[in-house]
Formats: C-alpha cells, structure tokens, sequence
C-alpha cells in the first residue's frame, strides 16, 4: 500500500478508535517516514499533532520521524559515497586506458 493510503486508513481507524492512544504509535510505525519527502512528513506530523493523542505520544512521534530522517540521510550519503567510488573507478580505468592507447601509437 503506498503511504497515503497507509495514512488515509490509520487516520480513519484513530477516529473510529480514539480512545485506544497508546496503540496509536505502533500504528504509525508502519508509515515509512524514510521514505517520504520532508514536505509528506510534515504534513503527517501536523495532522497528528491535531489528534487528542498526548503529550508523551506526540513525543514519541517526533523521536520516531528524526530517527527516520537520520536513516534516509545515511541511506542518501552511503549511495553518493558508492557514486563516487564508482566513478573514481571508471575514471581511473579510462584514463589507464587511455594511457595504454598513447603507447600502443
């Protein structure tokens, strides 16, 4: 299911369930904060700060979007890391080649 309609479903299932706020959390656990756009996760964030879930649940969401931004900004460094990796490679391959071509003239 794409996060939108994750969100969509647990919103209807938090006003249908409002009094069960301490299962709320694990619920939001299955929204992939990792993957979304800093825009999605604030709008998420402010749409639960509306919900009467609690101080310490507000908390916890919080902690859970940083640790989730943390992890996408590591996943976003290790891959530029192997671009260049990559490339510092097929660039010293290109140019031993090359160097090989002037000698073989």
């Amino acid at each position: 299911l794409g996060v939108s309609l994750k969100f969509d479903i647990l919103r209807n299932w938090y006003f249908e369930n409002s009094e069960a706020k301490g299962e709320i959390l694990s619920m939001l656990k299955i929204i992939e904060f990792k993957e979304l756009k800093d825009s999605k996760v604030e709008e998420i964030r402010r749409e639960v700060k509306t919900w009467n879930i609690g101080k310490e649940h507000k908390k916890s969401l919080n902690e859970l979007i940083e640790t989730a931004k943390k992890e996408r900004e590591k996943e976003v460094s290790l891959e530029e890391e192997k671009k260049k990796f990559i490339e510092a490679r097929m660039n010293g391959r290109m140019n031993g080649l090359f160097m090989f071509a002037l000698f073989e003239m």
